[in-house]
């Protein structure tokens, strides 16, 4: 929630932010957007490095505090005047301010794709990816409009409290390190999604949990597996449906669909 509220906070202070502190018109706004996601991209080809070098947990920390770091240095650039005089000190404060836009925006993409790749280790998916879409809508429309509020009183307000939200969002990962490391089952390769997909390997546990839990829903539903095995399996192919596999929101929104209807 604290990541996605940050994210569109920047969009929706930055643009007021360079119009009031640089000038900039329309098309340089565009242009440093455009930067900014050609920086989450290219952040992007870090994640499963980062996942199988440090683990998601204390890359989601790292990443977190990055994203605040450079939210917090945005704004504190000294501002001269744009004349001939200081025209090069114009520069250079412009293109650190562009510099920690992309750093933020990069850093805010990688962190909000480590703690997907955690929340995928809870259990009871669907009610975790329902409230945690909740969650995100009310902070996305709470957190602009706050900080809307702010910069009427400093052009510097909305980064400091978009800094603490951005570095806010270390602590549930912290909070939920030891409880997922903890936890049973969990030991084992976190899969992507597009062609990283990987589908699951169960233990030898969970495949006897499963086995009871079929012969419960079997025996509930009055199929006699011992008797009509093959037609029992054509049925069970045919009821459990195939989840599109290309984005992690829409496997989730897919398996909640399923699941409550």
């Amino acid at each position: 929630m604290f990541t996605t509220a940050c994210m569109k906070l920047a969009q929706t202070v930055f643009a007021l932010f360079a119009i009031d502190k640089y000038g900039l018109g329309a098309i340089d706004i565009g242009f440093i957007y455009l930067l900014g996601g050609l920086g989450t991209i290219v952040a992007s080809r870090f994640v499963p490095y980062m996942n199988r070098q440090l683990g998601p947990y204390n890359s989601g920390i790292i990443t977190s505090f990055v994203h605040a770091a450079a939210m917090l240095a945005l704004p504190m650039f000294p501002f001269p005047e744009h004349d001939a005089d200081s025209s090069r000190a114009w520069q250079v404060s412009l293109v650190c301010m562009i510099c920690c836009f992309v750093v933020m925006s990069a850093a805010a993409s990688v962190t909000t794709s480590f703690q997907n790749i955690i929340s995928g280790e809870l259990d009871n998916q669907p009610i975790v990816q329902a409230r945690g879409f909740q969650v995100r809508q009310g902070g996305m429309m709470m957190v602009p409009i706050l900080a809307s509020r702010l910069f009427r009183y400093s052009l510097a307000y909305p980064w400091i409290f978009g800094s603490t939200l951005a570095a806010a969002a270390a602590l549930p990962v912290w909070w939920m390190r030891p409880v997922l490391l903890e936890a049973p089952l969990r030991e084992r390769f976190v899969s992507g999604y597009g062609e990283e997909f990987q589908d699951d390997n169960l233990t030898d546990l969970e495949v006897r949990a499963l086995g009871e839990f079929m012969k419960k829903l079997l025996v509930k539903k009055h199929l006699k597996w011992s008797k009509d095995r093959v037609q029992v399996e054509k049925l069970l192919q045919l009821s459990i449906p195939e989840l599109p596999i290309s984005d992690r929101q829409i496997y989730y929104e897919a398996l909640i669909q399923y699941s409550t209807t």
